[in-house]
């Protein structure tokens, strides 16, 4: 106790003995309560939490790093540092994202372009993914929230549904030209009747995340991040896809005319003949029927 310290008996070199509070002064403070070790080198563990859910815990960490690490250690030569807790885990995750979704997306295109049997189509469609970004910055800082980790976990969920709205309109026009349609009107058609399913999607998909997006309650802050990229990536997505889609695939046939007009000039030729679905159809009829492929208006003046 604290009073046997007061009278613990130090002995002198002369062998004559002292209570210690009449050779030395101290006072009670608050010590070391454990010594941990990490592979034979003495460990302290600094934890920190912000008290802003505005703050984004990144850009703390690379604060961090940045410019309160390299003094300290500049500093105190011997001591190093080790990312725990939630800057490892993110870290974590990042590497292991860095490595899967090459590979998932490489496997998305070419799924993508051995069913539409094009892979200028497949990039038309893959083109429309960093728009889905106006969205997801727009949206955080229209709730006032940083970008995180389910942020970007957000942004993966996304792409799958801009992918899914593509593929279901790009599928539509292709089956239009294999019904023999001028390729201005398949492309129309197309528009038309994918409008509605590709619009309610995006609103029930909002609607179905508003109370997310809404909840005060400190377990959601952590997954409004990812709901708000999913959320207003897709409402600003589905503008840009109903507009700049039909354009792309617009510019894509005037590319593939244009370059089969200069690769066989004084041929004629209109604009279904280059498209792969109207190839298809081309194909299937003359091996399965003895009918010719039906005949398509050309370029007025050819």
């Amino acid at each position: 106790s604290l009073s046997d310290l007061n009278n613990m008996r130090i002995r002198l070199a002369g062998g004559i003995e002292y209570p210690l509070s009449e050779i030395a002064e101290f006072t009670p403070q608050r010590g070391v309560i454990g010594i941990n070790h990490v592979d034979g080198k003495r460990e302290v563990k600094v934890e920190a939490d912000i008290s802003n859910n505005s703050v984004s815990v990144t850009d703390i960490n690379a604060q961090v790093q940045e410019e309160i690490l390299p003094r300290i250690l500049d500093r105190y030569p011997g001591v190093s540092t080790v990312d725990d807790g939630q800057v490892r885990n993110q870290k974590r995750t990042s590497s292991s994202l860095a490595l899967v979704m090459p590979v998932v997306f490489g496997l998305m295109f070419f799924v993508i372009a051995l069913t539409f049997r094009s892979v200028l189509q497949a990039l038309m469609l893959f083109l429309l993914i960093p728009f889905g970004l106006i969205g997801v910055v727009g949206g955080h800082w229209l709730m006032d929230k940083p970008m995180s980790l389910f942020s970007g976990l957000g942004i993966i969920a996304l792409i799958g549904i801009i992918v899914n709205d593509g593929l279901v309109f790009i599928a539509t026009y292709n089956d239009n030209l294999r019904a023999g349609m001028p390729m201005m009107d398949a492309l129309a058609d197309a528009g038309r009747s994918r409008f509605r399913p590709i619009l309610l999607t995006s609103v029930t998909t909002f609607a179905g995340l508003a109370p997310l997006l809404l909840n005060k309650s400190r377990q959601a802050q952590f997954l409004i991040p990812m709901a708000i990229s999913v959320a207003f990536g897709l409402l600003a997505v589905t503008a840009i896809l109903l507009i700049l889609l039909p354009a792309l695939l617009v510019l894509l046939n005037r590319f593939r005319y244009n370059l089969a007009r200069a690769m066989n000039p004084g041929q004629p030729l209109n604009y279904n003949e280059v498209e792969p679905a109207y190839k298809q159809l081309h194909f299937d009829i003359n091996e399965g029927a003895e009918e010719p492929a039906p005949e398509l208006e050309t370029e007025p003046g050819e």
